[in-house]
């Protein structure tokens, strides 16, 4: 049995979306919309997992997810609206998204979240501001629980406001462009960089800046090695004039990432068809459909693995084939190895209800599956062409 990615508790960063219109465009597109709202979710759900979330729970087109750190949150958002609008949807479909971000205190219950924050937050902008979330980084900062450089990115991507931001990415870009030493979680180092990164601000583009400073920190600007021939404001930055780009910030020790065997189990059809299942709601990804899969446990082969998973998980005992291949995948907290294998049921009966489906040859159809399974699917699509 799968076990769930943990939830982050204490201070966090929740990130609501919902469908605007969903109704109206449930009435328009009828049994379409299953197929729309799968994709959906598996945009959504990549887009979070990049930024270091966990998605904990739908609700009809609603998605929630949280992270440990704001401007993860704000990546996903960004990254999920820019991929929601690179979406190549079937004519006539105009999918509107929108999306909220609330840092706050939660206590964690279960699999689900209580905070007093959250609800003073939601009572504030109610009673306050009509329920319309407002747009300045001042009002922002004012809720209970949205923070400096929360409040900033809100203001300056959701409505274009000049503010400066400062998570951990463009915390390291603004320290190394400005050679700032010392470490910037003491606040005399954190008042300096505050004052670098609204040097930064363009007027009137405050939103491109904090995207582009944003970006620039999550892909080239890095903590380690970082890809300073690519950079196009390497010319002025100190740390790289000084060749100290390596040194700025001090690093500090981190906590080894859990590392997975996974493996997964390939069920096909003489008409090349694929088994999947569906993730259950609230888990990693939830909602969308993969592999029938499970991890290794110690002392474990993958073959014993794979048999065990498949018994569990489907009740009947596989014959396995071949392998697949292999793929590696980061999530937030953990990173797999998932291990693909061609299987076979006894009869080629394998149980089908309401949480399964077969992914037609080619990849084609209504499923919206995980990146690392599509790796797999990937791979033996490669071997279908050979």
């Amino acid at each position: 049995m799968s076990v769930p990615p943990p939830l982050p508790s204490g201070t966090i960063t929740f990130l609501f979306t919902d469908i605007e219109g969903s109704t109206k465009l449930l009435e328009r597109l009828g049994e379409r919309y299953e197929a729309i709202l799968d994709e959906h979710r598996r945009i959504l759900g990549e887009a979070i997992a990049a930024g270091g979330g966990v998605a904990f729970g739908t609700e009809g087109d609603a998605v929630f997810a949280v992270f440990a750190v704001p401007s993860g949150a704000v990546r996903a958002a960004v990254a999920g609206q820019r991929a929601l609008a690179d979406q190549p949807w079937p004519e006539g479909i105009d999918l509107r998204v929108r999306m909220g971000v609330h840092t706050g205190e939660a206590t964690l219950t279960g699999r689900d979240y209580v905070g007093l924050e959250v609800h003073r937050a939601a009572r504030i902008v109610v009673e306050r501001y009509g329920g319309k979330v407002p747009g300045t980084a001042e009002e922002l900062s004012a809720l209970p629980g949205i923070g400096r450089s929360t409040a900033g990115a809100i203001a300056a991507i959701a409505f274009g406001a000049d503010e400066p931001v400062l998570d951990a990415n463009v915390r390291r870009l603004v320290a190394r462009l400005f050679g700032v030493g010392g470490d910037p979680k003491t606040a005399s180092v954190r008042k300096i960089l505050w004052e670098g990164s609204a040097r930064l601000v363009a007027e009137g583009k405050g939103r491109d800046t904090a995207l582009a400073a944003m970006d620039l920190g999550a892909t080239v600007c890095l903590p380690r090695a970082p890809r300073c021939g690519e950079c196009p404001v390497r010319f002025f930055c100190v740390a790289f004039r000084a060749g100290t780009q390596e040194e700025i910030p001090p690093r500090t020790s981190r906590k080894a990432v859990p590392h997975h065997d996974v493996v997964a189990a390939l069920f096909r059809r003489p008409d090349g068809s694929l088994f999947l299942v569906r993730r259950r709601l609230g888990g990693l990804l939830g909602g969308l459909w993969a592999f029938p899969s499970g991890k290794r446990t110690p002392g474990e082969t993958l073959e014993t693995a794979l048999r065990r998973t498949v018994r569990e998980k489907l009740g009947v005992r596989a014959t396995i084939q071949r392998k697949v291949g292999v793929v590696s995948h980061a999530y937030s907290h953990y990173r797999i190895t998932l291990h693909g294998y061609l299987c076979e049921a006894p009869g080629g009966r394998i149980p089908s209800d309401a949480g399964a489906g077969w992914l037609s040859r080619g990849g084609r159809g209504r499923y919206a599956i995980p990146r690392a399974d599509r790796k797999l699917l990937e791979l033996i699509q490669q071997e279908d062409k050979l």
